[in-house]
Formats: structure tokens, sequence, C-alpha cells
């Protein structure tokens, strides 16, 4: 596997997903990871996700970023593509496939689909999600004109990239069907294999002891400068909990997550709390009377929601929050769209706390049921895939 993330600690969604799968496989078959590095990064516990570990130093500063840029305005493709053509990525990545003759290379995120033409080997990429809704969400919060453009800009270059990079892997994997139709759409020729997040549904499971819920207390989490997030987040302040206090009064909102972006920052006040990076999430969402995921765009599954239903939070969604986990609304989760439905839905829950638990003991239900074990044979199923079509090409 290569990847621009190393993923312990699993500091992002990216992370997230590396360091679950990873620790799956990894009791299955021999995992060679070829990962770029940071400071902070958890290196020592390599053990419990690889077998073995080569590490790529992450390359940083004005200048180098500068001449990415520029190198883009003649090749016009996506900076993040450039940034790993520039890198010791290709390098370190074709010695480990001479070295150690992999079965099948595993390419996250999508920026590394290039990748596949520096070995012979049957390569899968994984860009989890599609990128234009991703991208367009940046556009609708950048105040910033340079920061439009450049956005506008990048969403161009990175459809045409996933249009021609990703049909030279033997097989593209997502975590949602609407990214795949999004793929499909693009134009991109390799049909891609839908394969969903899990949760470890142990390690955020809720502890006896944790005390009882607030019922005043409503929790939205998440990485607050990933544009969808602080979308969500602005609109849940804006929106949803005007509408909420005027049936609840006392009710609080607190916005749980790292390095919140501006516009998320300015939602702090007397009823809206923004937290910014803190040492663990569980807490917060055991706490927490509801949890909000009012989600207005964005692509791949929201690993805040899974993470939430395995805590017992009882969730109210709105429906893109769902995308990927076939959650039943009414059951697992309530499902709006509209502020004052999404208002009116949470504040049902907290005046009715036998409701709201057998809503929290329900999603806890079903975050069991989506464990990193199922993600793992599915990915199984699509490295067999890749095998059995790189073979048939050759």
């Amino acid at each position: 596997m290569a990847t621009t993330a190393y993923p312990l600690p699993a500091r992002d969604g990216l992370r997230l997903q590396l360091a679950g799968l990873l620790r799956e496989l990894s009791q299955r078959v021999e995992v060679v990871l070829v990962a770029v590095v940071r400071e902070g990064d958890d290196l020592a516990a390599a053990p419990t996700v690889c077998s073995t570990l080569v590490t790529v130093p992450a390359a940083g500063g004005r200048r180098r970023r500068l001449r990415q840029e520029l190198a883009t305005v003649v090749s016009r493709r996506p900076v993040l593509a450039e940034q790993v053509t520039s890198s010791g990525l290709p390098e370190a990545v074709r010695e480990a496939v001479a070295r150690y003759r992999p079965d099948v290379v595993h390419l996250t995120p999508g920026w590394l689909a290039e990748l596949a033409d520096v070995t012979s080997c049957p390569s899968v990429i994984v860009p989890l999600d599609a990128s234009g809704p991703n991208w367009q969400a940046d556009l609708a919060v950048a105040a910033n004109p340079v920061r439009r453009y450049l956005s506008r800009r990048e969403l161009s270059r990175m459809l045409r990239f996933e249009r021609e990079a990703y049909s030279r892997n033997d097989a593209v994997v997502v975590v949602t069907e609407r990214d795949a139709d999004l793929l499909r759409a693009s134009g991109t020729t390799v049909e891609p294999s839908v394969v969903t997040n899990g949760v470890d549904a142990d390690r955020w499971g809720r502890p006896a002891d944790a005390g009882p819920r607030d019922p005043d207390l409503v929790v939205f989490s998440g990485a607050m400068s990933y544009p969808p997030n602080v979308t969500a987040a602005v609109f849940a302040a804006r929106e949803v909990l005007p509408a909420l206090r005027e049936r609840r009064p006392g009710v609080r909102l607190r916005v749980v997550g790292r390095d919140p972006a501006p516009e998320v920052r300015a939602l702090a006040g007397p009823h809206v709390e923004v937290t910014g990076t803190v040492d663990d999430v569980r807490p917060h969402l055991w706490e927490a009377g509801a949890y909000l995921c009012p989600m207005r765009g964005g692509s791949g599954v929201k690993n805040k929601l899974l993470e939430a239903l395995a805590a017992g939070a009882p969730s109210v969604v709105t429906r893109v929050a769902t995308d990927g986990l076939d959650l039943v609304s009414g059951r697992d989760v309530l499902v709006a769209d509209d502020p004052g439905e999404l208002a009116a839905a949470v504040a049902g829950l907290l005046a009715d706390p036998e409701a709201a638990a057998r809503l929290g003991d329900a999603g806890a239900e079903r975050a069991r049921d989506l464990s990193w074990s199922r993600t793992a044979d599915g990915f199984e199923a699509v490295y067999r895939l890749a095998i059995a079509r790189h073979g048939g090409a050759s």
C-alpha cells in the first residue's frame, strides 16, 4: 500500500480509514506500507498496521509549493497530483515493488493514481470519494476570490485527472454508490467498486459509568477545516439552532473538532461552543443528549456519524449524511433536511429520553454491523478482481 498519509495517529478521515483497514488486513496478509511521514506520526506503532514500513519524508516549504504551482501551469494537472510526482513517493514505490514483489498495489488517496505507471503489478486506486462535491463545498465557503479561483481551477483539473488517471489502474474503490455514480458520469473507464468504511464499535461504545446524558446538549463533530463540515457547522448554528431554541430555550450546540476554520470560530457565543482540537472526541458523544449531523454536501461516508452511532448518541441527520451506511430513518437515526424539521426532531429526542435511548441503542447496534472486518473482506475481493483483470490484460 502506498499513501500520502501515515495512518497513526488517526487525525483525519483518510488516516482513520487506513488505520482501521490496515489493522484488519495485517492480521490476514503481509502488508508493505509505503507512506509519507511527518512530525508527530507514531512510527513505533507501525507493527499494528503493517509487516514492513517504508518511510518517505514529507517535503514542504513555500518555494517548493510555488514550483509545484508553476509546474501545473504547463501540465494543467492538479496541484495534489504534482506534489506526488515531485516527491520521493514514486521512487519509493518502484523500489518497494521490486524488492517485495507484492501481489497487488493499493494506492490512496486518488491523486496517487499515476503511480500505477511505476509498477507492472495489479493496482487498485482508492480515492474513497469523488472529488467534485468536496471542491464544490470549498467554493461555497471561500470568501477570498483568489481561493475561489484556485478551487474552481483545481476542481476542473481533478475531474479530468479522475477520468484519465484512474483508468490506468485495474480497479477503483469508493465508499458509496453516489461516489461510484459520479465517477461513472466523469467518464472513468474502470467500473468502480463500492466498499464502505467501518468503525471500531468497541472503542467508541459508551461505558456504563459515563453518567447521564445532558438533555440540553447537542453535539456536531468532525475536522472543522474540511469545507463540507464548515458548511454544516454554519448551517447548524445559524439556521437549525435558532429554530431549536424556540422549542427548547436552554439548548446548547457544541462543535467539536480540530483546526476550526474562521467561519467556524466566528460561531462561538452564549449558545454555541467551539472546542477546537480535543484529546478525545468520545466523551463529548457520550455526554450529548443528541447528535446533529447536518451535512449539506460533500461525498463519501461520514466517519463522524459512524462514530456517533457507535457511541450510542441519538442522531438526527440530513439525507446526504447517510450515504453508504444503509440507515433506516426512525429506527437507526432521524432524517430531515429542512432546518425546522431538523430542529423539531432534535427537540423531540431531548424531551423524551426513553425514545432517545432506544434510537441510540439501535444506532449502536447498526454500527456493530459496520465492522472493519467487513471492510477488509470487501477490499480482499477487489484485490482478487484487480489481479484477475491484470492477468486478462496481459
